[in-house]
């Protein structure tokens, strides 16, 4: 959750907060005027923190001469979709290749073919990659989600601070 005092009324920041989200081709989901604006960033064929699905909720709230704004970023259902659901289905093909490499192994020792042997061997390798990428997506999603304020605070940061008194 990030906060910003800015010098401009609740209405002026509303409508600043949305040139900037809209600029940025964010899709609004909900608005109050003067008082929330939902949106929904990124993209489903981008994995940066910057680019990664998620939606942003501004919250106005008037405090003297100018307003605080509240922002909470979340992901998408998509994206915790896509972070269950990457590495489970490399885990089960993990799970497939070793059980065919298994197989090939026991039937390579009764036929004594090394072309099931090989075979084999690759099977183990292609399972072998499937655990890296694993690894590798679970720590691209935990870092994804980290940074999941990154684009909520630049577009706070677009709009003017509040004068200290």
């Amino acid at each position: 959750m990030l906060e910003k005092r800015t010098s401009l009324l609740p209405n002026e920041a509303f409508e600043e907060l949305k040139k900037i989200v809209l600029k940025d081709k964010c899709k609004i989901i909900e608005m109050n005027p003067s008082k929330t604006l939902v949106v929904e960033q990124g993209s489903w064929f981008e994995f940066s923190p910057k680019t990664f699905r998620k939606i942003i909720r501004f919250d106005l709230i008037p405090e003297g001469t100018g307003t605080r704004i509240i922002s909470e970023t979340s992901w998408t259902i998509g994206s915790f979709t896509s972070a269950i659901l990457t590495p489970t289905l490399l885990a089960i093909l993990w799970g497939l290749t070793q059980w065919e490499a298994s197989i090939m192994r026991s039937q390579a020792t009764t036929c004594s073919t090394n072309i099931l042997a090989g075979s084999a061997n690759m099977l183990q390798l292609l399972g072998f990659l499937c655990i890296v990428l694993t690894i590798a997506s679970i720590i691209h999603h935990i870092y994804c989600y980290s940074k999941r304020e990154t684009v909520a605070k630049r577009f706070l940061s677009l709009l003017p601070s509040a004068k200290a008194e």
